[in-house]
């Protein structure tokens, strides 16, 4: 009785924190997905077991004929600290990004993650990503420490740290792409004032999809 209460009351409080959150419509419904395939018996020992590691991420999907399909996601870190230049310095940060899955567009997270030492009043604007020597990707932004900018591969969204959506950002052309193995990005925009946060970056790919077993 004590185990299962403390579940339910667990629960409640996740219930709780997801009625705040603004994707919580898609949460709850990738959540019943799963629970579904799992309860059907879908997943292989050999993609349990990578599934355990909680280092692994995958998504899954399925469509009106009940085919499911598990990607995996690889993704990579990095930061963009304010620092100071000399006259004609150039300002942007240069990442290597390893793609082991197809060609695809730009999927990311950007984020001014809070600390002791930063003013929580300065911004990060106009943002700028190129890949490969491809045209920039210009985003007329203004991103604080308690928003999310998420790009999905389709769409730019900025967020409150609730995921409530703020704006659609219409960028100045079409997402880039990331060619399969090594790839060069660079990342640059415009601290409001002295002190800002490091803004970080997180890239994300989906690798190829497995299709699971409907019993």
């Amino acid at each position: 009785m004590v185990p299962a209460l403390m579940q339910g009351l667990v629960w409640q409080r996740v219930l709780k924190r997801l009625k705040k959150n603004g994707r919580k419509d898609e949460i709850l419904a990738a959540i019943k997905l799963w629970e579904t395939a799992r309860q059907r018996g879908l997943f292989t020992e050999s993609q349990k077991e990578k599934m355990r590691d909680t280092k692994n991420e995958f998504h899954l999907t399925a469509d009106n004929n009940e085919e499911y399909l598990l990607s995996p996601v690889h993704n990579a870190y990095y930061l963009h600290e304010q620092k100071i230049k000399q006259p004609g310095e150039p300002t942007f940060s240069t990442y290597e990004f390893n793609n082991p899955s197809k060609a695809q567009s730009l999927s990311f997270i950007i984020t001014m993650p809070a600390n002791n030492e930063s003013d929580a009043d300065v911004s990060f604007d106009d943002l700028s990503i190129a890949i490969n020597q491809q045209d920039i990707l210009n985003l007329p932004v203004h991103l604080t420490q308690k928003q999310i900018l998420y790009c999905d591969g389709k769409t730019i969204k900025l967020f409150t740290s609730q995921w409530q959506l703020i704006q659609t950002i219409e960028p100045n052309r079409s997402l880039p792409l990331l060619s399969p193995g090594k790839n060069e990005i660079k990342f640059d925009g415009k601290f409001s004032a002295e002190n800002g946060a490091p803004v970080k970056m997180e890239v994300r790919v989906k690798g190829n999809s497995e299709r699971l077993n409907v019993k």
